[in-house]
């Protein structure tokens, strides 16, 4: 089966219902501008996609505020706060959530969002990605308290 085949067969039956699908790129662990960035993103502009970057607030650099501009069919979301495993060995990676209470975490991913709305307020979507697609299931419930309203 070609790779791509179980999307292709998803996105038919989709079609066959009635029903269309809006899809979108992301890209995760974005911090600063570098040449294989750039061609995602002239390439999301080019066929006219939507595209999601994952930015890590703690290494997110101003120059990514420049390249705006030239790509307006980009949007921030937040990757975690510093893109930290805290999880103890031998437990899988996890930066958001472990032991102790999550009021820490809450104020640390506060202070990661004001750090991305200073690049970008009109791009930056109050959507949070978990690095390593992990979340503690206690912050789920949080995050809307801090006005977040997606999660990815």
């Amino acid at each position: 089966m070609k790779p791509w085949q179980p999307l292709r067969d998803e996105l038919a039956a989709w079609r066959r219902a009635g029903h269309s699908a809006t899809l979108w790129w992301r890209n995760d662990g974005v911090g600063a501008p570098e040449p294989a960035l750039e061609r995602l993103l002239a390439l999301a502009q080019a066929h006219s996609v939507p595209l999601a970057l994952a930015v890590i607030p703690a290494r997110a650099s101003r120059e990514l505020r420049g390249l705006m501009p030239s790509y307006p069919r980009f949007h921030l979301l937040q990757h975690g706060i510093e893109h930290k495993n805290r999880a103890p060995p031998p437990n899988a990676p996890l930066e958001l959530g472990g032991p102790g209470a999550p009021q820490s975490l809450l104020i640390g991913l506060a202070g990661a969002h004001a750090r991305l709305q200073a690049l970008g307020s009109r791009r930056t979507l109050p959507v949070l990605v978990p690095p390593w697609d992990r979340l503690d299931a206690r912050m789920v419930d949080l995050l809307a308290q801090l006005g977040y309203r997606g999660l990815s």
